[in-house]
């Protein structure tokens, strides 16, 4: 019976040591996915703040665009004084400023990580 018992009880050892490989395996094969898991919400985020930037740029030189075109109409348009026009541009172009992010620095945080 002694014989039978430790014959036993080294096939559960076998056993069980092959269940702890397997579940290292898996573990280990989880933590790999959800890595790679981490590392694609990261990219997406990056290409999202990269895409939100150009646009942000865009508008900036729409806004630009815009107010030399006003300019250059308002040189006729008496609606408005000098120093009021002035004022409209120079606000005008304060907030293409904020928005580009090519002076405001924006460009410089797309590939940090959040």
């Amino acid at each position: 019976m002694c014989r039978a018992s430790a014959e036993h009880y080294r096939e559960y050892v076998i056993k069980r040591k092959a269940e702890l490989v397997a579940e290292e395996r898996h573990k280990e094969a989880e933590r790999q996915r959800l890595e790679r898991e981490r590392l694609r919400r990261l990219e997406e985020a990056r290409i999202a703040r990269l895409l939100a930037q150009a646009r942000a740029l865009q508008q900036a030189q729409e806004i630009r665009a815009y107010v030399a075109a006003v300019q250059t109409r308002s040189s006729t348009d008496t609606a408005m004084t000098a120093l009021e026009l002035q004022q409209w541009v120079d606000w005008s172009l304060q907030q293409a400023d904020r928005l580009d992010p090519v002076i405001n620095g924006g460009f410089r945080h797309v590939q940090h990580d959040e």
